[in-house]
């Protein structure tokens, strides 16, 4: 059986539906939306639907349905003759639902195929970041899905790490057979009935930052940003180098700077998990890795505190891999800050940057990174508090 979706129901949060969140029949449903809204993903040699319900601030229910897409951006500038660089061109399913997401109390994902390990990090990472401010209950899979070829073969490759991160993220993943209504736990998620008295250990934590001052960018200092970035990357447990911020403003136009740096997925330590990340570097053509890139952790929480990228920037000590610009530029980016030096063109993420800025996708400033100006940002966890920050001048 095939499930239809209009075009016109796709890529915002949609309240025209009152349902019972905790109801199964409920998950079946948007299983039924996911499989409608796949046939509109922008993959053709593999499209996938995504349903992601839930719970907003504001108790009421709401839902989006996403395909795999194609940023608007990429769409207009690239003809099909431009190829990507480096990869297909589209935002997963799963992670174009997660950048509409509006503030929310608990959301759960249905997928008309396996969630594959990169984006089940960024769910894990979603749910963990603050999480009395929102929590991810369970990612359902269609149980059907598993009789394609290709899908098959996907989740061989990846089920073992899937299970991984589900279960150090405390997170529920089912399949779902939309015809009989039976669910099968692949991980199931601890009970809601009982606040679990581990909390799922984050290494590396992503830090926010209110910034107060005059509410324009050119009020900043880059070189400024790119030293706080330095030092995310400095105090990283995983492959000192890669630190991100991102200068985004939230909802009351309040500016805000996100420090993030690459880590293990939550719930995973460096110093216990380190064949984990090894086996990554030593492997460098595996399809998917466990080490989570600083602009991805940077992006979760972003939208987790209701931050655009629109209008803003992010400074990189790396040139982030070619996917996160993707996702990135879904979420609004326009500017990329890096340090200064020529973009090695033997790098296909440095090529793909390269190919963003002449075809007018991305603009990219490079800053001198020498001696940066520092005196705060250690990326050493949350920041609640409203800091004037002097090492963005404002």
């Amino acid at each position: 059986m095939t499930y239809s979706v209009e075009s016109d129901e796709l890529y915002h949060p949609r309240y025209d539906l009152d349902f019972n969140y905790n109801d199964p029949k409920t998950a079946i449903t948007f299983m039924r939306k996911a499989c409608g809204a796949e046939e509109h993903g922008m993959n053709s040699q593999y499209p996938v639907g995504c349903a992601i319900f839930g719970i907003d601030k504001q108790d009421r229910p709401f839902y989006i349905l996403t395909p795999n897409t194609i940023p608007e951006i990429i769409q207009e500038k690239l003809s099909h003759e431009d190829a990507l660089v480096d990869g297909h061109p589209t935002v997963h399913a799963e992670m174009e639902g997660v950048i509409l997401l509006p503030p929310f109390k608990r959301i759960s994902f249905c997928v008309s195929r396996p969630v594959c390990p990169t984006c089940l990090e960024g769910i894990s990472e979603l749910k963990n970041i603050k999480p009395e401010d929102g929590t991810v209950d369970t990612v359902h899979i269609d149980s059907a899905s598993l009789k394609i070829g290709s899908t098959q073969e996907k989740w061989e490759q990846s089920s073992n790490m899937i299970k991984k991160i589900a279960k150090r993220g405390q997170l529920g993943v089912a399949f779902l057979d939309i015809q009989t209504g039976e669910k099968e736990w692949f991980v199931k998620r601890p009970s809601l009935k009982k606040k679990s008295s581990r909390p799922v250990y984050i290494e590396n934590a992503v830090q926010i930052d209110e910034i107060e001052g005059e509410h324009s960018l050119e009020s900043f200092s880059l070189k400024d940003a790119m030293g706080l970035a330095q030092a995310a990357a400095k105090n990283s447990t995983v492959i000192p180098g890669e630190g991100v911020i991102i200068l985004g403003r939230d909802a009351q136009n309040k500016w805000h700077a996100i420090q993030a740096a690459c880590s293990l997925p939550p719930g995973f330590s460096a110093r216990s998990d380190k064949d984990l990340f090894e086996q990554d570097r030593q492997q460098t053509k595996r399809t998917y890795q466990y080490l989570m890139p600083a602009l991805k952790r940077a992006m979760m929480a972003a939208i987790k505190g209701g931050i655009s990228l629109e209008g803003g920037v992010v400074v990189a000590t790396r040139v982030p891999p070619s996917g996160m610009m993707v996702n990135a530029i879904g979420y609004g980016l326009e500017t990329l800050v890096t340090p200064h030096g020529k973009l090695d063109m033997g790098q296909s993420n440095h090529k793909q940057l390269a190919q963003f800025v002449h075809k007018g996708i991305l603009e990219h400033q490079p800053v001198d990174a020498k001696n940066p100006y520092l005196k705060n940002g250690n990326g050493k966890g949350y920041s609640n508090g409203h800091h004037h920050t002097p090492e963005l001048d404002i």
